[in-house]
């Protein structure tokens, strides 16, 4: 309905507004009736816009859902290609065991590289682990693994030496051995910060009674290049270091023949049951005859045992000094060693890397 001035009313009593004019409008009597209906048209269009045409009370629209909080996204991958040339160790063996978090990993690494040490030696597993109970033990576990792995790989500047077979002490076949060594080459080849030891201390299981299923070199070869074959390019397994008159014997790599790379070391602590630790005129020999070498592990700082002797000590210089000789040898790397950080917790002294 259309009435003078362009004003309308349409369905339910909507009401337009007539277009804007100025000047003098003269209403004629006969229209009073008409504008008055309207305005009465106009508020009905009002209370129709408020409580609706059909007499139900008018119900204001529900807002949409607030949206869901965004997930914290946690921070990208920086690994880059594992490096010897910046390679600071530290034990790391336990690290990442199912009662550890995320902030765990990333606490000790924080701790570690705050003194200038970069790369934990961790195990991949420690199922056969016997004896002190502050020692926890990690199933063999490939998911575990592979997320212990991403989560150092989030720390800027941060590597791993890693073990695939860290516990000899058990009953797991060689064949059983090899295969593994395989399936942990197979998750560390996802990550750019990864080399690899196949076995820790292997000369020792048979001395030390740790089998029935001792590795011998020709078991480390098929471990070595399997681990090679998924695409791991770092691949070695360590040695023992000990003072003795033949050279060959003494400062060779006898690990050099079946492939594994750079040459690894366990010194030994003692000599003649004395504590002994390679000065920097063993060193030197013993650069001269493999190139760049890793002393993997240490004599260990006492934590909390009480035992000062043999493969532990609480001579905090002793530990200086060899961290000093190494740093005098380009060829040599040091791993600090002990007996908290076997557990992969924080020990109750960080020396500072050279």
């Amino acid at each position: 309905m259309s009435f003078p001035g362009g004003t309308s009313i349409g369905p339910c009593g909507a009401f337009a507004p007539p277009a804007l004019f100025t000047g003098t409008v003269n209403i004629p009597r006969g229209l009073h009736k008409s504008l008055k209906h309207v305005l009465h048209s106009t508020l009905i269009g009002i209370m129709c816009i408020l409580i609706g045409c059909d007499g139900s009370t008018f119900t204001s629209p529900t807002p949409p859902p607030a949206p869901p909080p965004e997930a914290i996204s946690p921070p990208p991958r920086v690994d880059a290609p594992f490096s010897w040339d910046t390679y600071q160790g530290f034990t790391a063996f336990a690290l990442g065991h199912p009662e550890q978090t995320e902030d765990d990993i990333e606490r000790l690494y924080a701790e570690a590289r705050a003194f200038g040490w970069n790369t934990a030696r961790i195990c991949a597993e420690t199922e056969f682990w016997e004896g002190d109970a502050n020692y926890p033990k990690k199933p063999r576990d490939l998911e575990r693994l592979e997320w212990i792995l991403d989560s150092v790989a989030r720390i800027p500047g941060a590597q791993v030496l890693l073990i695939a077979n860290c516990t000899l002490k058990g009953p797991a076949p060689t064949a059983r051995q090899i295969e593994w060594a395989r399936q942990v080459g197979l998750v560390a080849s996802g990550f750019q910060n990864v080399a690899i030891e196949v076995v820790n201390e292997f000369d020792n299981c048979t001395g030390r009674g740790w089998g029935p299923h001792c590795p011998g070199k020709q078991d480390l070869r098929a471990m070595i290049e399997a681990s090679r074959q998924v695409g791991v390019h770092y691949v070695t397994s360590d040695d023992s270091l000990c003072h003795g008159p033949d050279n060959s014997k003494t400062y060779a790599f006898r690990l050099a023949n079946i492939g594994a790379s750079p040459a690894d070391f366990h010194p030994c602590r003692t000599r003649s049951r004395e504590p002994w630790d390679p000065d920097v005129r063993f060193l030197r020999r013993v650069a001269q005859f493999n190139g760049l070498f890793v002393l993997s592990e240490t004599v260990a700082w006492m934590d909390y045992s009480g035992e000062c002797g043999g493969l532990r000590t609480c001579d905090a210089n002793r530990i200086n000094r060899m961290i000093a000789a190494c740093a005098t040898v380009p060829e040599c790397r040091f791993t600090y060693h002990s007996e908290a950080l076997l557990a992969g917790e924080s020990p109750t002294w960080w020396p500072q890397a050279q």
